[in-house]
């Protein structure tokens, strides 16, 4: 199959057990299987054993982009996604599971730039380690002076070391201890999670940076991708409420946070907070831990997008930390775990103070102590008190 000009024709293959660098032919994938999708979904069938479990070296973690990453005029040129088997679907099918997320932001682009339509990463490196890809020269380094640190200080570092230009995507300390809810965190603010992170860090890959000088892909009929594209933009679409609400911030300390090429008039905002720190900030990150903030404080402030951006750079998905803390308070309320089930967590301070760096935060990332309740399986332990469980999980 001859693939249109704006595939680069190749999927990078990188072993880090062996160190091996290869790559795959896009055109064994794309001629069958509509979009990255459906390409890594592919490779996963393909390449990954049934029988192989999330944190085993022979899962794979598959980098897909579409055939329009990179694209201008935006038409999904910045979407990207990180496939694997998961052990995020534990708690609930007890096994790993195929998993993914879906990514914006700007590295999806770099790495069709660079000169691939994707990544696999297989095995496991002896020591942490990153990946460098630069217009087709790739290296695998080391990362041992990048472990421990958070997301957004792994960007800088590299960034800082290898120049602005380059997009980086990496973990931090919760999926290098591969916490199952630990997100994958990449230029641009995106973030995936369905257990991505843990899997990365499985591998000791703390990150994979990219670079690429080839930025004008031709589409195969330019004038029909202009039609489209004005189509598109004549709508005028602009914030969309869902389920009533609006998820956009709208104070005057957000601006737009736009995709890479993005065309569309979406929610995505970044805030910065009065300690000059700033973010994405919007959708359900926005609000999950507004109603512990409003409690304390007495109104908005600050103190929701701090709790967000915590989890951003430690690499925690904001969902499930949601929904555990909740759980937890609820379990709390009903008599049903102590404080000293609960990791030595002081419950009602949960209420009484905003979420920095405490307990809650420590324990689960590290991974320590008790708080083993609400790590593998934040399911378990309702299960256990399944009788009297005082919300439906």
């Amino acid at each position: 199959m001859e693939l249109p000009s704006a595939y680069a024709g190749k999927i990078l293959s990188v072993d880090l057990s062996s160190g091996k660098i290869d790559t795959i032919e896009t055109s064994r994938y794309a001629e069958k299987f509509i979009g990255g999708r459906g390409t890594a979904t592919a490779l996963y069938w393909d390449l990954v054993p049934a029988k192989a479990g999330a944190m085993d070296p022979e899962n794979k973690l598959i980098v897909s982009v579409g055939p329009l990453a990179g694209m201008p005029g935006g038409l999904g040129g910045s979407r990207w996604g990180i496939y694997s088997k998961s052990p995020f679907p534990r708690g609930r099918f007890g096994r790993d599971h195929f998993c993914y997320g879906n990514m914006g932001g700007t590295f999806g682009s770099e790495l069709r730039f660079a000169g691939y339509d994707g990544l696999v990463v297989s095995g496991k490196a002896d020591r942490p380690v990153s990946i460098d890809i630069r217009d087709g020269d790739v290296s695998i380094n080391s990362a041992e002076d990048l472990a421990g640190r958070t997301t957004v200080e792994t960007i800088d570092f590299i960034k800082n070391k290898s120049g602005p230009r380059t997009r980086v995507m990496c973990i931090g300390p919760a999926g290098e201890n591969m916490v199952p809810i630990a997100t994958v965190f990449a230029d641009g603010d995106a973030s995936c999670s369905g257990g991505m992170g843990a899997v990365m860090g499985s591998k000791n890959l703390k990150a994979v940076s990219a670079a690429g000088t080839n930025r004008r892909l031709s589409p195969g009929d330019p004038e029909e991708m202009k039609r489209i594209e004005q189509q598109v933009r004549s709508a005028d679409r602009g914030n969309v409420k869902v389920w009533g609400m609006d998820f956009m911030d709208h104070s005057p300390k957000s601006r737009k946070y736009p995709c890479f090429g993005c065309m569309a008039k979406c929610l995505r905002v970044k805030y910065t907070a009065d300690n000059g720190k700033s973010g994405k900030f919007m959708c359900q990150s926005r609000f999950f831990y507004l109603n512990h903030a409003m409690s304390y404080y007495g109104g908005d402030n600050d103190m929701s997008f701090l709790a967000n951006r915590l989890c951003d750079e430690y690499g925690i998905d904001t969902w499930e930390l949601q929904t555990i803390i909740e759980w937890l308070l609820a379990c709390h309320d009903a008599g049903i775990v102590s404080e000293k089930e609960s990791g030595d967590l002081p419950q009602p301070r949960i209420r009484r103070t905003p979420l920095r760096r405490g307990p809650l935060r420590v324990k689960k990332i590290r991974r320590e102590g008790r708080s083993a309740l609400y790590q593998d399986r934040p399911l378990r332990s309702a299960l256990l008190h399944r009788e009297h469980a005082p919300v439906s999980l």
